[in-house]
């Protein structure tokens, strides 16, 4: 019986199949090491790729602590290396306009208010997380950078937001005076 062996690589891990060519079967070892390289749910490879949901929010300023437990509507996505984040900042759902997709400038303005969305790449290091919007609803914000700790247990994130510049370095308001930090879950 003659026996030949192939090499694959997995995970820069060297695997070697066996083929009986007499028979022509095929060992599903590599299929089930294939399988095994696949990232575990809380390793920093799959991290925080996936659709995340705010379901609490803290806020710390001198030193007073702000839970609130029924944020408003919201996603957060991240990507193999982009992220999007869309949510509002009340958790009363929004009003639609007096006069249907013909909002006045007082119902612009309120709305403007209501939401933060921003979109861009990020980076990953062993508790912080990057990001770099390139959209953003604060024009200043386009091309900065907010830097957060974060703690990822199964589906649950915690995201700390450390501090948040704009391009030319300008730190934001609130840096050094409040912190913010989100617990969300993993929707998809």
């Amino acid at each position: 019986m003659e026996i030949q062996t192939e090499d694959y690589r997995c995970c820069s891990a060297p695997l070697r199949t066996v083929t009986n060519t007499r028979s022509s079967w095929i060992l599903l070892t590599p299929f089930l090491s294939i399988l095994s390289c696949q990232p575990a749910p809380d390793s920093p490879e799959r991290g925080l790729q996936g659709v995340w949901k705010r379901v609490e929010s803290t806020r710390v300023q001198s030193g007073e602590e702000t839970v609130n437990s029924s944020p408003g509507q919201n996603l957060y996505i991240f990507t193999e290396g982009h992220y999007s984040i869309v949510s509002l900042r009340t958790s009363e759902p929004p009003v639609g306009y007096e006069t249907p997709w013909d909002p006045s400038e007082e119902e612009k303005c309120a709305r403007y208010e209501a939401f933060t969305v921003n979109s861009g790449t990020y980076e990953v290091s062993d508790s912080a997380v990057v990001i770099r919007p390139i959209v953003a609803r604060a024009a200043d914000f386009v091309g900065g950078t907010a830097r957060y700790e974060y703690r990822l247990s199964g589906d649950t994130l915690w995201l700390r937001m450390v501090d948040e510049f704009s391009p030319g370095g300008v730190p934001a308001p609130w840096v050094g005076t409040r912190t913010y930090e989100s617990k969300l879950v993993r929707i998809e």
